[in-house]
This record gives C-alpha cells, structure tokens and sequence, in this order.
C-alpha cells in the first residue's frame, strides 16, 4: 500500500511537473527564503538565461529587470496573501526590446500557509507594438480633425457627442469636455 502512494505522489509530481514545463508562459517559484525553485523553458526562452543557471539563486540575481525596492514591496505582499499584477515591463537585451507583463502569487500548501512565490511572466511586445500603433492613429486622426475649417461633430450611434473639432469650439464657445458627452437635444440646438 505504501508503494502505491509513492507511485501516485510520483505520478502527480510528474503530471506537474510536465503541467509547468508546458505552459506557453514563463513560470518562475521562489521559496520564502527568496530562492528560485522553479523555472520552465518558458522563463529560458524570455530571458535566455537557463534554469541550471538560476535554480539555488536568489530573486535579486535572477529578477534583474526588477528594482530590488520595487522587487521587495512585491514579495512582502505576496507573502502576506496578495496576488500582484505588475505594469508591463520594458527588458533590452542584445539590442532586442520585450515588454514582460508579470504577475505574482502566493504558493499555498494543502492547509493554506503560504510557502513562497509562483510568477507567471508573459512577453506581451506585440500588445505594446499594437497599442502604440493604435496612439498614434489617434493623434493623426484628432490632428487631421482639429485642422479641418468646418464645423465637426461625431456621435455614437445613440447621438452621444464623441469628438467635436476646433473649428466647432471656436465658432460655438463650448469647450471639449462640455461638448463631449452631450446627449441629443444638444445645449447649442437650443
């Protein structure tokens, strides 16, 4: 009976084990003394550096990307129970630059007590790139509808002013956040 449950346990530690290594996500875990225990070949591949490299080592020399204030403030909270979601993160290495978006867990044993830190990190450049992008049409667009002589007023499709132009502030006298938001009858109608 004993050997079952040696067999099962190694069963299910292999089952996570291939869980952790398969996810498309860096994973890291760190023990309460701040020590990596973990670290998939997603975290390798974000990083380029290998976990023979850092098993052993301490979040301060694995966590570079990281302010050791900013990398303490995280722990300390995450050890006290809190799950914390990180802004995106700017890494340059070898002249290529990735925005990691992070976020820190407690690692909880079966009867709750917290017994370190998992972190998921996943390179979200493409995001970044997109939302970049997306800014600036913004820009282009405001600045192509502010330079027009006419009167413009955009809506949704319930009559809810959504931009207004210079030229609509200029000859009307109502700034953008009083126009913006009008519903129909609209105050300059009137």
């Amino acid at each position: 009976d004993q050997r079952r449950v040696l067999d099962e346990m190694r069963e299910e530690a292999l089952t996570a084990s291939g869980i952790l290594s398969g996810i498309p996500d860096g994973i890291v875990v760190l023990d309460r003394n701040m020590r990596c225990t973990y670290w998939n070949e997603a975290m390798h591949a974000l990083t380029g550096v290998s976990a023979e490299a850092v098993l052993g080592k301490p979040a301060a020399d694995i966590l570079t990307g990281m302010n050791p204030d900013e990398a303490g403030s995280i722990f300390s909270r995450v050890l006290k129970g809190e799950t914390v979601q990180c802004p995106d993160r700017l890494r340059e290495s070898g002249g290529i630059r990735t925005y990691l978006w992070e976020r820190y867990s407690p690692l909880r044993r079966p009867d709750g007590t917290i017994d370190g830190i998992v972190g998921s990190v996943s390179d979200v450049s493409a995001r970044q790139a997109i939302e970049t992008d997306l800014r600036a049409s913004e820009r282009l667009l405001t600045n192509v509808i502010d330079t027009m002589e006419d009167i413009l007023l955009i809506t949704d499709l319930r009559g809810k002013v959504v931009q207004v132009n210079r030229a609509f502030l200029n000859v009307l006298g109502y700034t953008r956040s009083e126009a913006i938001g009008s519903d129909f009858p609209y105050p300059w109608l009137i």
